[in-house]
């Protein structure tokens, strides 16, 4: 699903759970350097449709602003200072990892996953380019709920454990 508007993210989500089957995000683009179209698009995939899988389209592309890395073909080589796309998804995919569980949240600019093995939370908190504070309230964090696993090779599944609804973003 490439950027659905946020009804259409949630009637997905909707559907995939009422029919008991894993939602995979498989294809994502757009030409946007800076990385904050993919954030925004990123959180709300994550905050509304809950997929256990969410994958970039284009590694490398020839095109300005299409891939994470700007690519020649022809000479095998990076064109260019990587954009800012890169280490804008760089900021999910090494914090957060496959078998995490994914936490609820009060606010879709901010992503937590939480890893069970470790006794680690991870947050991804996007401020699209504002200086701004974001109280988190962990009160709420205790054992026994459940949220789908991020994406792995097994296929979809859930881990209990964590309680999800935990915090509220404030500009």
């Amino acid at each position: 699903m490439d950027g659905a508007a946020d009804s259409s993210r949630a009637a997905l989500y909707r559907a995939a759970a009422k029919a008991n089957v894993p939602l995979w995000n498989s294809e994502y683009g757009e030409e946007d350097e800076s990385g904050m179209s993919l954030a925004a698009n990123l959180n709300q995939d994550l905050f509304l449709m809950h997929p256990t899988v969410w994958c970039y389209w284009q590694f490398l592309d020839e095109t300005v602003g299409w891939g994470l890395l700007r690519f020649d073909p022809d000479s095998a080589t990076v064109l260019g200072p990587p954009p800012g796309k890169l280490f804008v998804m760089a900021h999910y995919s090494r914090h957060i990892r496959p078998g995490m569980t994914m936490l609820r949240t009060s606010a879709p600019d901010v992503v937590a996953a939480y890893d069970h093995q470790s006794s680690k939370l991870v947050l991804v908190v996007t401020t699209y380019l504002a200086r701004r504070t974001t109280r988190i309230d962990l009160s709420n964090f205790e054992s026994g709920g459940n949220g789908p696993e991020t994406g792995s090779n097994q296929g979809a599944g859930r881990l209990g454990g964590v309680g999800g609804g935990l915090w509220r973003s404030e500009p």
